[in-house]
């Protein structure tokens, strides 16, 4: 039985039913958990943030779901086929190149998102994958921005741009 939602979590409700796209702590608290909202790298993780968003938007009315290689939000500016799995820089440095943080448990990345009823994404989520530090990164390690960088701002125009045109 879901508890009596808070003051906070209808206010949250109410600004992501009525249309805004954002990423997965502004909608779901992520930063409570200590789950770095851009770092969700692990089946659990996945779970808490599933868990955090069914408080703010019930998932039976808008389940999270795997977006699809045709959706508008991969083409709006650039052609982002895939998500890239971009690795946290310390992990990335500290091994030698690799890119899976927690091994088989985060060896493929995904985009994910919750739509409103109309069907225009309110809730985008990176699963596997740190687009965060491909956007932050570029001073510390240029071969690390140079591998990362250009997929990660691709995917972010993208959804700046979605965010503003639907």
């Amino acid at each position: 039985m879901r508890r009596p939602a808070s003051k906070h979590v209808l206010s949250r409700r109410q600004f992501t039913i009525a249309g805004a796209l954002t990423g997965a702590a502004a909608v779901c608290g992520c930063h409570s958990t200590n789950v770095d909202p851009w770092d969700v790298l692990s089946a659990r993780h996945a779970r808490t943030l599933a868990s955090l968003c069914d408080q703010i938007i019930p998932a039976d009315e808008f389940p999270i779901f795997d977006i699809p290689a045709e959706h508008p939000i991969l083409r709006t500016q650039f052609e982002v086929s895939g998500v890239t799995q971009i690795p946290n820089i310390g992990f990335y440095e500290r091994s030698g190149g690799r890119t899976s943080e927690q091994g088989a448990d985060s060896a493929v990345a995904h985009l994910r998102a919750i739509a409103d009823r109309r069907g225009r994404i309110i809730v985008l989520i990176t699963h596997n994958t740190d687009i965060g530090d491909s956007w932050e990164r570029e001073g510390d390690d240029p071969r690390y921005f140079m591998m990362f960088g250009p997929k990660g701002y691709a995917l972010g125009i993208n959804a700046f741009l979605y965010a503003l045109t639907h």
